[in-house]
């Protein structure tokens, strides 16, 4: 697990449910403001190396003994030149140690890391990393098979969110590729937006304000003179503006290599953003998105979102109509601070089938206040499910592609590691299969390249494969 600047730690599950801190002994002690960690196997060897994303020296030397906390700094302008920090690859040496290659893979990034996505964008059988800034440009990393990584952002995404915390591969379209999903945060703290704690009805009120552009809850860069005093102002933190956007990205992937950025032709813009939980929460055939959003104290309460795939690339907000919003306990948190209101807000979020009903659930984490646990209400509908072990590939099967054909239509899961910030979804790949009635063929993409096909697999079961010897 990491920590800010309590050391992040390891441990070792003995199999006996206990388990041992081995972080000195497999050679990961750290001690920074680190974000996620993620295990995946850049080099196909069969063993789950460690990628630990660091983001800056945000805060003070002033120690908290009551709250167990070092204090943050006092204002965003003060958070956001902050010292930055550098992200950590580990090679796992396969013997239970793990060695620093962070020099020589290419993968130091450039600070202000909170998430990572990983998956095969170009399709040549090696893992590639995508990287989103919390105050900067994102960076899509090459895996050049040997050890190595190269950044291919301008000419493979070209701009990316200014201010992004979370991350999420997944196929938005129904066509077969995995797209990209880049959450923009911070970006939407520079709206002037009030600390007043003003109703909801008012804040909504908020998004039609000049700062706004009016084709979503983003930055209006139209607004007279806004550009020139941006591109100033990056200028001397050593930024370039047009390397930029302002608001959440959807990566189109055209194959080949090639990305289209469509976020708001798909309506997937949204205001203070955070994680991202990704999954086919009706089992209509088209993967869902569930947001979580806010800021909290001292801020007013800004709902989840939860956005509904309509079938043709294209998403509709329905928290609200579904269940999500408002919080169950009202949108503010039980004790105030300081004698106002503290709105509740999400930071992250996981997705699993809890009970084995073949419907997707939804586990939040919360700022400060308890977790929200959504279980999944809906109509029951055909699905499949997929839980792969490897064998010569990693035992986790991570990066495993999974292609399920049902007549004309195609869908794609990849296994993940974690991602959609701070947040690790079930390794179960669901499929909903909508009116389908049986599924025609699957495809299996495994780590290290294999090729498995199963014929017709029983629908509304979970399926246990593991990766065939070579």
């Amino acid at each position: 697990m990491t920590s800010t600047r309590g050391g992040n730690v390891l441990f070792h599950n003995r199999g006996d449910g206990t388990f041992e801190d081995v972080t000195a002994k497999a050679g990961v002690t750290h001690v920074g403001h680190s974000q996620t960690p993620v295990f995946f196997d850049y080099d196909n060897d069969g063993y789950l190396d460690l990628f630990v994303t660091n983001t800056a020296r945000w805060t003070t030397d002033v120690f908290d003994f009551t709250g167990g906390n070092y204090e943050g700094k006092a204002s965003l302008g003060d958070l956001m030149t902050s010292p930055v920090e550098y992200n950590i690859l580990y090679h796992n040496n396969g013997n239970g140690t793990f060695t620093d290659v962070t020099a020589s893979s290419g993968l130091r990034g450039r600070g202000w890391a909170g998430d990572v996505a990983i998956f095969d964008y170009n399709d040549d059988g090696f893992l590639d990393v995508f990287v989103p800034s919390m105050f900067g440009r994102g960076q899509l990393y090459r895996n050049n098979g040997h050890g190595t990584f190269t950044d291919v952002t301008a000419e493979t995404l070209g701009k990316t969110p200014h201010g992004a915390i979370g991350a999420k591969v997944f196929d938005y379209d129904g066509d077969g590729r995995l797209d990209l999903f880049v959450v923009d945060m911070h970006s939407d703290m520079w709206m002037g937006l009030d600390k007043s704690h003003a109703s909801l009805d008012t804040a909504k009120q908020a998004e039609h304000r000049r700062f706004l552009s009016p084709s979503g809850p983003t930055v209006n860069e139209s607004e007279p003179g806004f550009i020139q005093k941006q591109r100033q102002a990056f200028a001397m933190e050593g930024k370039n503006y047009d390397e930029l956007l302002f608001g959440n990205a959807l990566y189109h992937n055209l194959g080949g290599g090639k990305f289209e950025e469509t976020d708001i032709e798909a309506g997937l813009e949204t205001f203070w953003p955070w994680g991202i939980a990704t999954g086919d929460y009706d089992n209509d055939g088209h993967e869902d998105v569930f947001i979580t959003s806010g800021m909290g104290y001292p801020f007013y309460y800004w709902p989840n979102q939860l956005m509904m795939n309509n079938g043709n690339g294209t998403f509709r907000e329905r928290g609200a109509a579904l269940g999500i919003e408002p919080p169950v306990g009202g949108v503010n948190q039980e004790k105030n601070i300081g004698g106002k209101p503290a709105a509740r807000s999400s930071r992250s979020a996981v997705v699993a089938d809890f009970v084995g009903d073949g419907r997707l659930d939804i586990v939040t984490n919360n700022f400060n206040d308890r977790p929200y646990f959504f279980t999944n209400q809906f109509p029951k509908k055909n699905y499949v499910e997929f839980r792969l072990t490897g064998t010569t590939s990693n035992r986790d099967a991570i990066g495993a592609v999974i292609r399920l054909w049902a007549g004309k239509t195609v869908m794609v899961r990849e296994v993940n590691p974690a991602g959609g910030y701070l947040a690790q979804s079930s390794r179960t790949a669901h499929f909903g299969l909508g009116d389908h009635n049986s599924v025609d063929s699957v495809i299996i993409r495994w780590p290290r390249g294999l090729m498995q096909t199963v014929k017709s697999p029983p629908i509304n079961a979970l399926h246990h494969i593991k990766e065939p010897a070579q």
